[in-house]
């Protein structure tokens, strides 16, 4: 609005005061909430230190949390769509960041060109040391090959000034698409991006069904329900539909750290794009899921579980502005919330170990919320995979946990041995990971001196 409009309209004025004031109650509003849970929070739980009220209380706020949530998609249905059969996608091109890929990227490509000319593709080969690149090379694709190892992240920001379509598709080497054409009407309908309905290539065994679950509830239970509005938090790293110019604006802005890129990048695309939110299609891919305890664990706890740290401060910008909807705020306020207390759930976490009877109570407290998942999800899973969920959730907490310490480790070397912050023009990440740090270092410092002075 210009000046001389704002004069000719006596109004203008006195409704622009308004929405600043909203805006500002609503920021408000938003930090005492979150104050308050996370004072609240430890204060319950160091004060029932040592006796039964710690536990009561500390089951409380984890079922309270995780209740909420299931309670808040209850009620939702997921938008109708409609399928189209795969057809050449003039408007978008695809990028696909591979180390090692030989085994792999060929059945990718061969299912992601009915849907994309090869010309279109740009296959970064990040230092690979096997044939990724000349099989890529074989489908006529363009192929870009990195002298250093950039992690996916920074590969991706490394080409996306050579992308010329409005639209571009970001594919992990061991994904395959589906038959159904690609939802760029989503976009052309003013979204920022699109996710997937990714899903695990089945294999039968007990980690692959217990995974298979997981995916159906973040992909049913969580984006499918939230679409409508716009409130899709994060776009799977395994595929993602960009607007072009958004990944082209993310190149100086996107910290390049590994661990929670396609957040991080989802995040970004809320706060920045052109488009309005983010969109979930029914589209189903597969993907390469971990096949053992011990690569699941490290997928969480080195590949997955640092992401939150990296993503404090872009998740208080979410929160913080008044244009987020009210399900994307809550959905990223409780990461902020779980991150900020997970000095005091690892304590809390110990005690269970130390007491069966207690460890034995939270199961039984725990299977009611996967019950109730299970039924929404149309029983589509084994009853065994159900019953195994609430130690299957202690064990991805376990891994989080590693992760907590393991995000410090990643950071050194990227500051002092990689240096790749350099890469990132329009942040000054070495204040944020300074802040971040000064955060968690605080909340520590409360945890271990209130236990120290109660067993004392």
């Amino acid at each position: 609005m210009t000046a001389s409009t704002a004069r000719a309209n006596p109004l203008s004025f006195p409704r622009l005061a308004l929405g600043r004031l909203r805006a500002i109650l609503s920021v408000g509003s938003v930090l005492v909430v979150m104050s308050v849970l996370i004072v609240t929070y430890y204060v319950a739980v160091l004060e029932g230190f040592r006796n039964l009220s710690f536990v009561t209380v500390g089951v409380a706020f984890l079922l309270g949390t995780d209740g909420l949530l299931l309670v808040f998609t209850a009620g939702r249905r997921p938008p109708s769509v409609t399928q189209k059969p795969a057809v050449l996608q003039p408007d978008v091109s695809v990028i696909i960041a591979c180390y090692n890929g030989t085994e792999v990227i060929g059945e990718t490509l061969e299912h992601l060109l009915v849907h994309v000319a090869p010309e279109n593709v740009i296959v970064v080969s990040d230092c690979s040391t096997d044939d990724t690149a000349s099989v890529a090379r074989s489908f006529g694709v363009r192929v870009v090959e990195n002298r250093f190892n950039r992690n996916k992240a920074l590969s991706v920001s490394r080409v996306a000034p050579m992308l010329t379509t409005p639209y571009t598709l970001i594919l992990d080497d061991d994904t395959l698409v589906g038959t159904e054409a690609l939802p760029v009407e989503l976009l052309d309908d003013g979204a920022a991006g699109v996710a997937f309905d990714v899903m695990p290539i089945q294999t039968g065994t007990i980690i692959n069904r217990m995974q298979t679950y997981e995916y159906r509830k973040s992909m049913t239970l969580g984006k499918a329900l939230l679409s409508d509005v716009g409130a899709v938090a994060n776009i799977s790293g395994a595929v993602g539909l960009f607007r072009t110019a958004d990944l082209r604006r993310q190149a100086s802005r996107h910290s390049g750290h590994f661990p929670g890129e396609d957040l991080q990048r989802t995040l970004l695309a809320h706060l920045e794009s052109e488009g309005r939110g983010v969109a979930f299609s029914s589209n189903r891919v597969v993907t390469m899921v971990p096949g053992s305890w011990s690569e699941l664990f490290a997928q969480r706890s080195i590949k997955w579980g640092p992401a939150e740290h990296e993503l404090l401060f872009l998740n208080l910008r979410l929160l913080l502005d008044p244009r987020t909807h009210y399900a994307l705020r809550y959905e990223r306020g409780y990461s902020i919330f779980v991150l900020l207390t997970d000095p005091v759930r690892m304590l809390f976490f110990v005690t269970l170990l130390l007491s069966p009877a207690y460890f034995v109570f939270v199961y039984l407290l725990y299977l009611p919320l996967e019950l109730a998942a299970w039924l929404r999800l149309g029983r589509r899973d084994p009853f065994r995979v159900v019953l195994l969920a609430p130690l299957y959730n202690l064990f991805k907490l376990v891994a989080r946990f590693r992760a907590h310490f393991h995000w410090f480790l990643i950071k050194w070397k990227y500051l002092f041995t990689h240096r790749y912050h350099r890469l990132v023009a329009d942040r000054n990440l070495p204040v944020e990971y300074a802040g971040v740090i000064t955060v968690l270092a605080v909340a520590w410092m409360v945890t271990v001196s209130q236990v120290l002075a109660r067993v004392g």
